[in-house]
C-alpha cells in the first residue's frame, strides 16, 4: 500500500470562509449570529434556521486546471446561504442585501489563507470571484435567503499534493 500525504486544502478553504464570517463586526457587534459549513442548502435552511441572521457555508465542488506555466491551480466553488428574520418584506430586502455585502467584505478583509489567483487556458481565476446572488424574500417568509456563489482559487503543489 502506497503512504501519501493528504493537505485537505479544501477543507481548509472552507474553515477559512466560515471563520472570516464568524469574525465579521459591525460597530462592535457581530454580522452573523451563527456561521455553519455544509454541503446540502435545504438541510441548511431546514436545520438551521434557528439563529437570525444565519450564514452558511456550502461547499459545490473543486475544478483543477494546468496553470500557464504548466503546474496546477484548482478552483473551489461554494456558495455562501445567508439568512435572516424579519417582519416585512421591505426589511427582509433591505437587512438580506446589508448581510450579502457584509459577507462580501468579510471574505475580502481575511480571505482563506491558501488562496492565489492564477491563469490557465487564457483565463485569470481570480483569488476570490464572486457570482451572482440569488435572492428570496418570500418563499421561507417571514425569512429572506440570499444564495451567493464564490470561487476560491488556489495552487496545488503536486498532482499528489491535494
Amino acid at each position: 500500500m502506497t503512504d501519501i500525504t493528504l493537505t485537505n486544502t479544501d477543507q481548509a478553504i472552507i474553515e477559512d470562509l466560515v471563520d472570516a464570517l464568524a469574525a465579521a463586526r459591525v460597530d462592535g457587534r457581530a454580522v452573523f449570529a451563527k456561521v455553519v459549513a455544509g454541503c446540502s442548502p435545504q438541510g441548511a435552511i431546514q436545520v438551521h434556521f434557528t439563529a437570525s441572521p444565519l450564514a452558511a457555508v456550502l461547499f459545490d465542488s473543486v475544478e483543477e486546471h494546468v496553470t500557464s506555466d504548466l503546474r496546477r491551480g484548482a478552483v473551489l466553488n461554494a456558495t455562501l446561504l445567508l439568512a435572516v428574520r424579519q417582519p416585512t418584506e421591505a426589511q427582509r430586502l433591505s437587512e438580506i442585501a446589508r448581510l450579502r455585502n457584509a459577507a462580501m467584505n468579510a471574505v475580502a478583509a481575511a480571505p482563506p489563507a491558501d488562496a492565489r489567483a492564477f491563469a490557465a487556458g487564457g483565463e485569470l481565476h481570480r483569488r476570490i470571484a464572486w457570482g451572482r446572488a440569488a435572492v428570496d424574500t418570500t418563499a421561507h417568509a417571514p425569512w429572506a435567503v440570499c444564495r451567493l456563489p464564490v470561487r476560491v482559487a488556489y495552487p496545488v503543489a503536486a498532482e499528489d499534493k491535494h
